[in-house]
Formats: structure tokens, C-alpha cells, sequence
């Protein structure tokens, strides 16, 4: 494998962002945990890589994400599709943060220039009619216009390719040649879900911390969470890696943290509906292939193919010429939105929907009566006096 990262023009260790490179590429193979790993697959001091990963990727508008085993721990991914009334889209945000903690939604974003919500849903398929019963009762009580839920076949995190940054300069080179001649790994039907997941109380609060920063030690989490750490050791080692409860990691590009940087990252959702077999494969090689996907995901239903990407404005049309190229035989099956991720945000695993006793837990009363309660609190506090 060491080999192959040297034969691939990555390991050249003269040059600081070959050398975040290598790093990358030998994270996307083995995580970022075993710094010894990645230096003996690199060639790179141990304490180099560590400070590398710890330090620099994020300066250069780099983030690696836990990727969760959502089917091995029970909640398997939904695609939620959500409209607000007029009344409540000014408290979206505010009502999606809620369904975080009570709802189980561990994403969202507003997608322009509907002013719609696309937020991905995590809940047991024992839940999926009791948690319909709940957005039925949202819409009935007019904070919902409409909705839909589509039951995921298989999604995908994919990972920053970096052959087209340039770590040094924080910027893209893309050769688009390169990109259409490039091999794409194609996506199957992931494994099915566990209905009554093997895990734990603390399997869950390691995997909300991963999630936070997945390069943390199992000390400093042991510390933060107020537990033995040969305890959580035991369980990390046990059950989070022996039961691959994290099934990836993924590298992506989110660019400068500062708004300034921020408003030339283009966010676009990609749809295409009814895609036949064939189109299904042609959509997941064009965008696999594509350095700014970084998302994809099959509706159970086949029903739906959807991408996420984020890129570069400087690199807008660009990708539509590559994209038009690659899916012209879609014709107006394929559809796009923009992604406003200045109204958008992630949370980890919904760790308060989990009883120690009960595993997974959900109901639609107490679900409904919380989020009214919070909102009629809320409207309450900005009633002028």
C-alpha cells in the first residue's frame, strides 16, 4: 500500500502539501486514529503526521468526519423533505435543532430558491409509522404544509480527492479530462438493518464524541464524560471497532472558515427521478468521479438518486459543461436546487432517543407535546410587552 501512495505521486515528502496529500489518502484507507499506521504507510514521522492531522488539514479547509454504521446501530437513514408554513419558516432552524434532540434529525438545510428542507432522518423502522403519525399531526397543526419521507437504499460519504488541491495555495486545480477518463467505485445496497442493535449507553456517547472530533483520544473522552477509562476502552474496543459501528471516515473540503471565504462555497442537491439501472450507474460514475461530490444516496424505492455537492463558485459552469456531458441522456430527469448552508447544520446521533434499558425510543405524543410546549414557550418570549 506504501508503495501505491508513491507509485500514485502523493508521497514526496520534499513538498509540505504532498506531503497533507499522502496524509490523506492513507486517512482514507485506514482513519485517522493510528498515526503509526499512516506513517508507515507514508513514510512520514509518526509525530508529523499527528500534528499534521491535529493541526494543518483544518488550515488548509480540510475536516475528517466519523461516519457512522447507521444500519449496525439500528437507525437506518431517511430522506426528509419538509415545508413550512409561512407562519413558522422564520423558526425552521430553531424547530429542526428541537426535532435533533426529539425528533431524530441529524441534518438539514434549506434548499433555494423554494425555501424547502431537505434534512436527513435516522430513526428504527419499528418508529417509521408512529413517526409519520407525528408529521401528520404537524401539518394538521399548520407548522407543516407537507412532507415527505424516503426510506434510504444505500447513501455514501465520499472523500476529498487530492490530486486536484492544492493544500499549499487552498485551492482547486481540476483537469477535467482527467476527471471524465478517472474509475468510479459504485455503491450496492448496504447491509441490512439490525433491528435490535447490540449496543450501548456508552457505544453511543463514544460515537457522539467521535463525532464531535474523531481524533480525540479514549482518555480525553473518558475525562469529558466522567467514566472509567479502562471502561470505555473496553467498549470502544469491543464494541465500536470489533462491531464496525463506524463504518468510514470521510476527508472533505469545506474551505476558509471565515463568511467572507464562505459565500464563494456553492452548495447544489442533484435529483434524478426514476432513474432506470443503467441511469442509476451512470449517475453514481458521473458523480463519483466528480472532486465536489461529496455525498450520494438511492431511495429504498429506487424512486430517487440524489448528490450532494459543494464547490467553488469559480467552478460553477465548469462542472455544469462536465455534468451536462456525462448526464445529457437524463434529460429532465435530472434536476438541481442550491443548498443554502448559511441556513444548514449537522448533529451527531441522536444519544437522548437512547434508553440504557430500552435501546431506541420514540413517541409521537410526547414528541408533539415537547415541540409545542418549546414553541409556545418561545413565541411567549418575543410577545412585545
Amino acid at each position: 500500500m506504501q508503495r501505491h501512495l508513491v507509485e500514485a505521486g502523493v508521497h514526496l515528502l520534499g513538498q509540505p502539501e504532498n506531503t497533507l496529500a499522502a496524509i490523506v489518502e492513507a486517512i482514507k484507507k485506514v482513519g485517522p486514529r493510528n498515526c503509526s499506521e499512516i506513517a508507515r504507510l507514508t513514510g512520514i514521522p509518526t509525530e508529523t503526521v499527528r500534528y499534521k492531522i491535529k493541526n494543518q488539514l483544518a488550515e488548509k479547509g480540510v475536516v475528517i468526519s466519523a461516519v457512522l454504521n447507521s444500519n449496525e446501530i439500528g437507525i437506518p437513514a431517511h430522506l426528509l423533505n419538509l415545508n413550512f408554513t409561512n407562519d413558522f419558516r422564520s423558526a425552521a432552524p430553531s424547530l429542526l435543532e428541537i426535532l435533533s434532540k426529539i425528533g431524530y434529525i441529524t441534518y438539514y438545510t434549506r434548499v433555494l430558491p423554494q425555501g424547502t428542507y431537505l434534512a436527513k432522518l435516522q430513526i428504527p423502522p419499528k418508529f417509521r409509522e408512529e413517526y409519520d403519525k407525528f408529521l401528520r399531526s404537524l401539518v394538521n397543526i399548520e407548522i407543516l404544509k407537507s412532507y415527505e419521507v424516503k426510506p434510504l437504499a444505500w447513501e455514501r460519504y465520499l472523500s476529498l480527492k487530492p490530486e486536484y488541491y492544492d493544500f499549499y495555495n487552498k485551492s482547486w486545480v481540476v483537469d477535467w479530462k482527467t476527471v471524465s477518463a478517472s474509475k468510479a467505485f459504485l455503491q450496492q445496497a448496504d447491509t441490512a438493518v439490525k433491528e435490535q442493535p447490540e449496543i450501548d449507553k456508552p457505544d453511543v456517547f463514544i460515537l457522539k464524541e467521535l463525532q464531535l472530533d474523531c481524533t480525540r483520544s479514549i482518555t480525553d473522552i473518558a475525562t469529558k464524560l466522567q467514566m472509567n477509562p479502562k471502561t470505555l476502552r473496553y467498549h470502544f474496543a469491543q464494541h465500536v471497532q470489533d462491531k464496525r459501528l463506524i463504518q468510514d471516515y470521510s476527508v472533505r473540503w469545506t474551505g476558509n472558515s471565515s463568511l467572507t471565504e464562505r459565500r464563494w462555497i456553492m452548495g447544489v442537491f442533484l435529483r434524478v427521478k426514476d432513474p432506470t439501472a443503467e441511469e442509476l450507474w451512470k449517475a453514481q460514475a458521473a458523480f463519483g468521479k466528480l472532486p465536489f461530490t461529496w455525498f450520494d444516496a438511492v431511495a429504498e424505492d429506487r424512486s430517487l438518486y440524489l448528490a450532494e455537492i459543494a464547490l467553488p463558485s469559480t467552478y460553477y459552469l465548469d462542472t455544469m459543461n462536465y455534468l451536462y456531458s456525462e448526464c445529457i441522456a437524463f434529460g429532465d430527469k435530472l434536476e438541481h436546487q442550491l443548498a443554502d448552508y448559511a441556513c444548514s447544520s449537522s448533529f451527531t446521533i441522536p444519544y437522548e432517543m437512547f434508553d440504557e434499558t430500552r435501546g431506541w425510543i420514540f413517541d409521537n405524543r410526547i414528541a408533539l407535546e415537547k415541540l409545542c410546549t418549546l414553541v409556545s414557550s418561545a413565541q411567549t418570549a418575543v410577545q412585545p410587552e
